[in-house]
């Protein structure tokens, strides 16, 4: 019996997904071994991560489905390679499992992905677009529509969930926080040595560990006040796309409600909309309606 929960219903679905003639499912996906192409394991990643219920990479499988098995040493550099690109390659990263199993007496490996609340998991450094789902038993990208439904339904991360800084070892967290003061605030004992302390950190919410090191996870969400104007064009995209979807459409009001700002704010959400439809991020619903009533969608639709 598998001691990790997703371990048996991929077990199963492998087994189905075999016999009686092989063919690959949306929550499964073969490979004899790991592709050279980082871009298109990120891919695969990205698929998993928006599917419900998230999915497997499955190393040691043939094309045709025959399982030919893989090795210790090979077993290790794929699960570094694939958790590295869900760290380093999306956005939000996700971290991966894994789990060597034996089918029809050949070792394979299973990579679990798991589904993420927080959606559409997509390239870093690229617009939200760049996201990939699973259809008809194989990887490909989103459409718009379906980036936007991704939106709809995910969930709106918590702060303390969020990420303040990149990867980086104990001591550099030492130096960036005054752990003192966070201590103090806290009503706790801060403690002294690094095995302890990093123990705390994680306790209490403050760092992630991740084999290398630490994340800290200390953020909040973003005011208007502090986001660049690049930042800002893109909230009001993506908030026109969670309109589209839902049947409405964007305008100064909810825009303006978006952001948790006032209606003496409505001349500065004018300007942000007029800096979003100049950036081919959105458009006017109606060309030819007044612009004090003026209501807007993504530029795609």
């Amino acid at each position: 019996m598998a001691t990790k929960h997703w371990v048996n219903a991929a077990l199963q679905a492998l087994e189905e997904s075999l016999a009686p003639v092989p063919h690959e499912v949306n929550e499964l996906d073969w490979k004899v071994q790991l592709s050279s192409q980082k871009e298109r394991l990120a891919e695969h990643l990205s698929a998993f991560a928006n599917h419900p219920n998230g999915g497997c990479l499955v190393f040691g499988i043939r094309d045709d489905g025959m399982p030919v098995g893989v090795g210790a040493q090979e077993t290790a550099g794929i699960v570094n390679t694939l958790a590295n690109l869900g760290r380093d390659a999306l956005e939000p990263p996700l971290a991966i499992d894994h789990s060597a199993q034996r089918i029809r007496g050949v070792p394979v490996l299973l990579v679990h992905v798991p589904e993420q609340p927080v959606k559409p998991v997509h390239r870093r450094g690229r617009p939200i677009e760049d996201a990939w789902i699973r259809s008809g038993g194989s990887t490909r990208k989103a459409s718009r529509q379906e980036v936007g439904a991704l939106m709809l339904n995910s969930a709106t991360p918590r702060w303390e969930e969020l990420r303040a800084s990149p990867l980086i070892e104990l001591a550099e967290v030492r130096r960036l926080l005054d752990l003192e003061a966070i201590a103090k605030l806290l009503q706790r004992p801060l403690p002294e040595d690094d095995e302890h302390l990093a123990a705390w950190l994680k306790d209490e919410g403050i760092t992630v560990p991740d084999g290398r090191g630490h994340y800290i996870t200390i953020s909040a969400p973003r005011r208007f006040t502090d986001m660049a104007m690049t930042e800002r064009i893109e909230a009001a995209y993506q908030h026109a796309v969670l309109q589209y979807v839902s049947s409405q459409t964007l305008t100064n009001t909810t825009l303006r409600t978006r952001f948790k700002l006032s209606e003496k704010h409505r001349n500065q959400i004018t300007n942000l909309i007029g800096e979003a439809v100049d950036a081919g991020r959105i458009k006017r619903k109606d060309a030819g309606s007044g612009k004090k009533f003026a209501e807007y969608v993504p530029y795609w639709a």
